[in-house]
Parts: C-alpha cells; structure tokens; sequence
C-alpha cells in the first residue's frame, strides 16, 4: 500500500532510545529502544527492544503491541480507489532474529511470539478480488527453537475470498498448527494440522460444497525424493508402454488398410477419452506439484455435509461423514448419502487417489453400496450429463457456472446446474465406461428404479476395468417379475462395442420383457402374440452401434420361454391359421402351457420343436426366420376333432405369406429333445463373458477393508 507523505498527524508521541558504537569492544553498533509510545486516529502502538550489530548481520530483539482502527487506516490507502476496511486489530508481538532471515527460508531461525485479535475486521479489495471478514477472531503464531512453528486460530465467524473462484468460510471455528521435523528423518518437514468448526464451506471454480461439525486432523510431511522419482519414472513408463502399445495398433492398422489405398493418420487420443473421471479439479501446475511434493494422512469427520458441482448434477446431501487418508489411500467408513431420490450407505475404499489428482494415473475404487432407495434413471443421466458438462471446456455454459458458483445461493445453484443437465446433447444415447477406473461395487439395497421397474431386494455387483462393465449375480425381484443377470457391457473403441446378458426371468409378463428388451421383438415376432406370465432365460451377445441398438449380423445365443395359462392374440396370421383348421371363434383364445426353445446366429433364429396346447388342439410347431423378416413355420396338428392329421407349412413375410397343408412332421412320440443345446449355448456364452473379464481382469489393488 502506498501511504501520503504528509498529513499524519499524532496525538501523542514519546520515545527514548539510545545508540553505541565501539569495535574494540567487539560492539559493531547497538540500537536500544527504551520506549515507543504513538497515538493517532489510524494506530496505537507501544514498542521496545533493540538492534545488536548493525553493522555485521544486525540481531534485531523486539517486543511491540499495536490497535489498528482500520476504518482510519482507510482513507490514508492511495492505490485502491474501491477498497473498503473496517473494525479494529490489536496485535501483541514479541521477536528475536537476525534481518537475513526475516524471508521464508529463514523463518525457521527467528523466535516469535504472537497475538493477533479482533472484535470485527473487513478488508475489502475488489481490484485484486481479495476479500477478508471476521468476526471475534484470535490467532496465535510461534516459532522457537524446539518447534519451527505452532499457531492456533479461533474465530466465530470468517470469510475470505482469494480469487473470483475461490471462496471459503468457517463458523466457531477452532484451528491448530504445529510444524515440526520428521522424527525418522530430521531433514523432513512435518505439519499436524486440526480443525473443529460448527460448519465450514468454500468455493473452488465450478464446485461447492458446506459441512457441518466438521472435525479434522491432517499429518502433512514432505514425499520422500526417491518416492517421488519413482512415481514420476512408473508414470513415464506406463504412458510410454501405453504410447508404444498404441503406435503398434495404429501401425497395424495402416500397414492393413495400405493394401486398399487408403492411409490412416496416426490417432494420438483415445476416441472416449472425454468420458474419462475429470479428477485435477482445475488445478493449476503448482498446485499438482504441490499434490506431488507433500503426502497427507489424516480423518475427516461432518455430522453433514452438503456438495453442489456439475460434475454430479444431482441435489445431494452427506450425513454421518468419516474419511480416512493414508497418502494414496481414501477410506469411505459407512457414509449416508441422499442423492435425487436415492438414500444410499456407501462404505469403501479408494486407491491411487493422489496419483489420480496430479496426473492422468488410474483410480481404483471399491465400494460397498447399501440402503433403502437406489434410483438408476437419475444417477445414470447425471453421470452421463456431469461428463458432457465438463467436456466443454472455456464455453459459456461453463463460464456461467463458474460467475453462478461464486455468487448464487445454493439453491439457484442447483437449479442452473441441473438445467445445464437437462439441455445436454452429445452422446445423449451412448453409455462410455470410463478408462481410467477400475472399479468392484458390492450392491445390496431394498428398493431401486430403472426404467420404468420398481425393483425390491436387490443384490450384486458391479465390476469395470479398460472401458469394460461386468454385472455379476445382479438378482432382484419386481413389479414385473423376479430376476438373475449376469451382463457384459464392453466399449472399447466405437467399432467394438459389445454387450453380453445371461437372464433368468420369473413369472414376468411377456408384454415387459419386449418393453424391456426391445429387441426380442425382432428376434421372436411371434412373442407380440402372447400375453400372461412366462418363465424366461436368455443367453446372447452382440455388437453394439453408437445408439446402442443391437447390430443383428452379429448376435448370437439362446433363449427359453416357458408358461401356463397364456393368451393369443386374434392377429390376421392367426385369423387365417383358425380359419383353415376350423378353429372356433373365441373372445380369448387360452394356452394351457407352452415352452420354446430358440438359438440365433447368423441373422437367423431356429425355433426348436415345441408343444402347445389350447382348447381342443394340440399342436406341435417348429421353425425359422431371418432378420430381413421371411421366416419358414411348419405346425404339426397332433389333437383336434378333426378326424385326421394334418401338417402346415407357414411361409413368407408378415406382410406377405403363404400357408400350405401338408404332411405332419412331429408326433408326441418323435418330438426331437434338443433342450441340451439350449443350456451348452447358455453355459459357452456365461464363459465367454467370465472369460471376456478374465482377460481384462478389475486389478486387485485393495488392502482388506
């Protein structure tokens, strides 16, 4: 600050001193304050002390206190037009140390006494965006010999802002200091560090976040240098196999495609890299040196906690808080967590955290997810909306939620941020695994949504590696059936997309499992026809395109539909079936029971001899389509009151067939039993996807929790 060269004026001003000078006396000059006793309008200030050796590296001992009235003070700051400072500091200040050391690096060698106190202070600086407001604050510093330093900070209420993004505010808050050296290694720096407040918060860019009976306690000490070279060279060796790795690829690939004249460039960047976890936060390069350059260990406990950031658009409040940091290391010790309509326990762990925060390493998270409601519909779209918002890096949408973070309340917050989720566009229809997370979720919740299911009792996990999810044992039951799932569900490159399902399905209505597989209706037409509760399981796996419709040429497996009282519908293929084997005409047109057996493959689905039974008929029926919709049904009528047999071969399209009597080809006594490969197709597609996940494993990396 610059003040006026003139117009200072005191009230009182008294002072005595007195100064030697005498070499053979090896007394290189000596200055001794008596007393120093000022009042003004701006400071009031008493000092004594004094300056050994001037001349030769001076030793300056001083004992000083001093009241600012800082309204005063204000109008004497020339080079802030716009700032504002009110209330009043009194300081109490005792100092021993030579001037060479009154820099950072020579703190270490000062002794310091101090006490820094305040009824009410604001500093306001909007030219430098530094704002500063406390209330009925006390801070103590040291600094001695046996302790390089130990400060403490009480204050009912404080806020500062450091820059237009950063922003943090304490309530009843308590905070110590200590630093001191690392007792296996003295040359080490060591900071414990705890903090008690009735709440706290902040604002960081994009993000916020407020907790409440906060309490923690931090160890901070200097990464080891060899810790760190190692860490740095693993790092450049794992992104130098993953450069080399990919050249191989892309060199493969051009060698290939040379052939057809066509040369591919050289792809420097994973295609759903954008979809990977954002985990820097927007730190700067000093600050990710400084992740790299200090470890910390310590807890953090809230009674709760609120979080508001677009990376996780979703309404969301913590309870019953307690993390554990171990350097590279985050335990999760059973958290409640209300998120949109979910109320979830989450008990975990995460490795490789620190790594994750300075670079570009992978995170690997176990999780332990129990709780009364699980609502998939929201969390999948805010996941997927989070991920679309951070991609847009310096647009406008961001810029105004960067203005929004720092101005708006918590609750027009979260109104822009959701909206900002809502409006999102690209890759609306794509579900990307991340790359960079390998990740073992244990799932056990009473209720959950997805869709339109109300599933109840839920159980299973989740597994993800390289872009890959496993569903493992996923069971459940609900409004529309109970249910088994084991699922693949593989995005490497957007030319291999893949899914696998292994699904048992119980007493659930044909109608739900075409609304929830919207495919089966391609594959088995003739499931549109049927209405009442079925027993299914399928097997099949398939390529995906980029809106997640199943690419038939590629699919394959097996399914089995058993049920009992089913209904058919009167449709035109049916009508003129009825009309030829003089069905009668019925309102409802009753199955006594029916199982199908079916595989596809190769853009065809073979229907394997099967019995139906209704009214006075018994039919046997077998059969084939393609996926361009001709199809080829025989029926073989076993039971009617017609006096004879009678086979009937179905051929054409929906739109266009042919229906011709014929020869039988089944009876009850020669019906082929081909339900064995059935359950060989289901059991090789089950090992293919344990198989699929064997070759990109979910790495190991928890210690046991």
């Amino acid at each position: 600050f610059l003040l006026p060269e003139k117009n200072l004026s005191f009230s009182s001003f008294q002072t005595s001193f007195t100064a030697s000078y005498n070499p053979r006396e090896k007394n290189l000059g000596t200055l001794q304050l008596h007393t120093l006793d000022l009042k003004s309008r701006e400071l009031e200030l008493q000092a004594g002390g004094k300056l050994l050796s001037y001349t030769n590296d001076p030793l300056l001992d001083l004992s000083a206190k001093a009241l600012i009235h800082a309204e005063n003070l204000s109008a004497f700051i020339q080079d802030e037009p716009e700032h504002n400072m009110q209330g009043s500091v009194s300081m109490d200040i005792q100092a021993r140390g030579k001037i060479r050391d009154l820099n950072p690096e020579g703190l270490k060698n000062i002794q310091l006494l101090s006490h820094i106190s305040t009824p009410g202070f604001t500093l306001d600086l909007p030219r430098n965006n530094i704002f500063c407001k406390a209330d009925s604050t006390e801070l103590y510093l040291n600094i001695s010999e046996t302790k390089p330093l130990t400060g403490s900070l009480k204050t009912k209420r404080l806020q500062l802002v450091l820059s237009d993004s950063t922003r943090l505010h304490l309530q009843r808050g308590d905070v110590s200091l200590t630093m001191n050296s690392h007792e296996p290694d003295p040359g080490i720096p060591f900071m414990h560090l705890q903090l008690n407040a009735r709440s706290a918060g902040g604002v960081y860019g994009i993000h916020r976040g407020t907790l409440r009976g906060l309490k923690i306690q931090a160890a901070v000490t200097q990464t080891p240098e060899r810790q760190r070279r190692t860490a740095t060279t693993d790092t450049a060796r794992r992104r130098t196999a993953d450069s080399t790795r990919q050249r191989n690829v892309a060199d493969t690939t051009r060698r290939r495609t040379a052939f057809a004249g066509n040369f591919m460039p050289r792809r420097t960047r994973h295609e759903f890299s954008f979809a990977d976890l954002q985990f820097n936060f927007g730190f700067t390069p000093e600050t990710r040196e400084l992740l790299r350059k200090w470890q910390v260990n310590g807890t953090l406990q809230t009674t709760s906690a609120q979080v508001i950031t677009p990376i996780y658009p979703l309404r969301t409040r913590l309870h019953s808080v307690h993390l554990e940091l171990q350097d590279n290391l985050l335990k999760i010790h059973n958290m409640s967590i209300k998120s949109g309509h979910s109320d979830l326990r989450l008990s975990g762990q995460l490795n490789g955290i620190r790594r994750a925060l300075t670079g570009k390493a992978q995170l690997n998270l176990y999780l332990e997810i129990q709780g009364d409601t699980l609502e998939g519909n929201e969390l999948l779209h805010a996941i997927a909306a989070g991920t679309e918002i951070l991609s847009q890096q310096d647009s406008a949408g961001l810029k105004q939620l960067r203005k929004a973070a720092a101005s708006e309340s918590d609750t027009q917050l979260e109104h822009i941020i959701t909206q900002a989720a809502v409006e999102r566009k690209a890759y609306e229809d794509l579900i990307i695994i991340p790359g960079n997370v390998n990740m073992q979720v244990i799932l056990q919740v009473s209720n959950a949504y997805y869709r339109h299911l109300h599933l109840q009792d839920v159980s299973g996990s989740l597994l993800a590696t390289d872009r890959r999810l496993h569903v493992k044992d996923m069971q459940a039951t609900s409004n529309a059936g109970s249910f088994f799932l084991n699922a693949l569900y593989a995005t490497p490159h957007k030319d291999s997309l893949m899914a696998g399902v292994d699904l048992e399905m119980q007493d659930v209505l044909l109608e739900e499992v075409t609304q929830l597989l919207p495919s089966m209706d391609t594959l088995f037409p003739m499931m549109s026809s049927f209405r009442g509760l079925v027993d299914l399981q399928l097997a099949v796996m398939s390529q995906l395109d980029t809106s997640m419709n199943l690419i038939l040429p590629t699919l394959h497996g097996a399914c089995r539909i058993r049920g009992d009282g089913l209904v058919l519908l009167d449709g035109e293929t049916f009508s003129e079936i009825s009309r030829k084997l003089f069905f009668k005409k019925r309102a409802l047109n009753l199955i006594d029971s029916i199982r199908v057996e079916a595989t596809i493959s190769d853009s065809r689905v073979d229907v394997f001899p099967f019995i139906m039974q209704m009214d006075r008929y018994k039919v046997a029926l077998a059969g084939s389509h393609h996926m361009d919709q001709t199809f080829h049904y025989h029926i073989s009528l076993l039971k009617s009151p017609l006096p004879f047999r009678l086979g009937i071969d179905v051929v054409g399209t929906p739109e266009k067939y042919k229906i011709t009597p014929g020869r039988i080809r089944f009876t009850d006594e020669k019906l082929p039993a081909l339900s064995y490969r059935i359950d060989t197709i289901r059991i090789n597609l089950r090992e293919q996807i344990i198989h699929y996940f064997e070759t990109h494993p979910v790495k190991n990396t928890y210690t046991d929790f």
